[in-house]
Formats: C-alpha cells, sequence, structure tokens
C-alpha cells in the first residue's frame, strides 16, 4: 500500500516551492522500493528521483501547474508526446513510464497509467525489438522465437510472461498463484522471506490484465501457482533458465521483451 499522505497543510514554505517540498517528501517515503516490492538500486533511485523532479518542472514550465498528488491522464498524454516528439529511444520511454507507473501509484492513483500502445503508435516502439535485434545473428526474431516457444513449453511462456510483466523476482514468479493472489486489481506477492510480509502490484492496464487471465486458465486449479507440476520453485527456477538459454532468449533485455511479448499478447 502507498504511503503517501498529502501534507501539504503543514508546508511553510512559498507557493513557488511548496510542490517541490512535497514531492521530494514523497520521493523519500517510497523511492526505495520498486513496484515489485523489491529493493530499488542506488543508481535507479537517482535516477527516479531525478525524472520526478525533471517532469513536474517541465509541466509547469509549459503552464500545466499541476500539484504533485493531482497528477492527471492529460498530463501522461502531454509528456508522451514530448518523448515522441524528442525521437527517444523507446526503451528509454518504457523507463520513463515505469518510474510515471510508480509514482501514481505511491500517491493512490495506480490504475491511471494504460499500456504504452495507448500514447504510442506500434511502429514506433517496436524500434525497441529492431534495435536489439540488430546486434544479434541474422537469424535472430524475437516474436518468432517467443511464438516457438508459446507452443513448445506453456509453463515457461506463462512464467515469462508474468515475470516480465510485473518485474518480479524467479521466485516470486513460480510460486504466483494466479487465482488467489489477485484481488481488487492488485497482485499480491507474499515474500517468502519471513517478516517481509506481503507486496501489492496494481494491474494497471488491459495488457496486464490479460497476463494475469491467461496464467490463471493456464494452471487451473485456484491455488495452484505457476510451478512445474510436481516439482519445487528451485527445480522450476532452473528449468525455466535452461530453456530460455536454449531458445537463445536468456539475456534479452527487458525492455525489449517487454514490448515483444505485449505484441503477441495484445494481437490474439
Amino acid at each position: 500500500m502507498s504511503n503517501y499522505k498529502s501534507n501539504k497543510a503543514h508546508i511553510n514554505v512559498t507557493e513557488a516551492s511548496a510542490w517541490e517540498v512535497e514531492l521530494d517528501r514523497i520521493i523519500g517515503d517510497n523511492n526505495s522500493l520498486n513496484l515489485g516490492g523489491r529493493p530499488a538500486r542506488p543508481a535507479t533511485m537517482k535516477d527516479r528521483s531525478s525524472f520526478l523532479r525533471g517532469t513536474f518542472a517541465y509541466l509547469r514550465a509549459f503552464g500545466y501547474m499541476v500539484e504533485v498528488d493531482n497528477l492527471k491522464p492529460k498530463h501522461i498524454k502531454v509528456l508522451c508526446e514530448h518523448y515522441q516528439t524528442k525521437r527517444l529511444a523507446p526503451s528509454t520511454i518504457r523507463k520513463y513510464l515505469s518510474y510515471l507507473e510508480a509514482f501514481c501509484f505511491w500517491i493512490g492513483k495506480g490504475g491511471m497509467l494504460h499500456g504504452h500502445e495507448a500514447y504510442f503508435d506500434e511502429g514506433y516502439l517496436n524500434q525497441s525489438i529492431a534495435t536489439f535485434e540488430r546486434k544479434q545473428p541474422e537469424s535472430f526474431d524475437l516474436l518468432r522465437m517467443l511464438s516457438e516457444l508459446r507452443s513448445s513449453d506453456g509453463y515457461v511462456w506463462h512464467q515469462l510472461i508474468v515475470q516480465v510483466t510485473f518485474d518480479l523476482g524467479r521466485k516470486h514468479t513460480m510460486l504466483l498463484a494466479p487465482g488467489v493472489d489477485v484481488q481488487d486489481d492488485k497482485l499480491h506477492v507474499i515474500s517468502r522471506t519471513k517478516g517481509k510480509g506481503i507486496h501489492i502490484i496494481p494491474i494497471q492496464n488491459e495488457f496486464q490484465k490479460k497476463v494475469i487471465e491467461r496464467a490463471r486458465n493456464f494452471v487451473g486449479g485456484a491455488t495452484n501457482n505457476l510451478c512445474l507440476p510436481g516439482r519445487n520453485a528451485q527445480k522450476s527456477m532452473k528449468h525455466f533458465s535452461n530453456t530460455l538459454h536454449r531458445a537463445g532468449i536468456g539475456k534479452v533485455k527487458s525492455s525489449a521483451m517487454l514490448i515483444a511479448i505485449e505484441t503477441l499478447i495484445m494481437k490474439d
């Protein structure tokens, strides 16, 4: 659950800087964790903090006097148009959207962002796949390889799409039971480390809903998790890694993988 509580009434600063103080407080309260509940890397924390400060400064400089607790869909659209005008790399855009997704969750607006297909044309975002593929052997075709994986190993395919879509660790992915770990459009990831509690990840768009629905339908029983039948999480993780390696996609960048998976899921 987000730690966000508005303290604007207690900020004794000029109006021009009140939003910066409030933004810094929200970042300080939440920036140490990713949406999946895992500790954020120091580099991620620094980059996300800088990005959020720059984002609000940009919006306000262009006349959008938005308060930090009142970010709206129209502001997201303005930002995405700005990214595309600047011809930012699709992988950079995906990173920025993930930062905005986290911030929206922090302020209690976890369902506000849509999938990136709602803001950009398919051709522009598919540059992320093409850029990655240009660095691979001529025969490398990520969409084809993922399609073959989907046909050959249903468990690894569903483990992969859940892991990549929600940025989960491998063990969290294997132990996830889609039939019971989703409540009120939120994914409840139970930490298997004593004392760590439950991490709550918002399900924010149609793509994410489809991923959970397909994983739930695939495993069947309400309490079934994504481990291979008859195998524990450790053995399932080993099979997962070995299968991706044999398929030639074990080292694909997460940004390219996510866009490729979304392309396949949303076209079905």
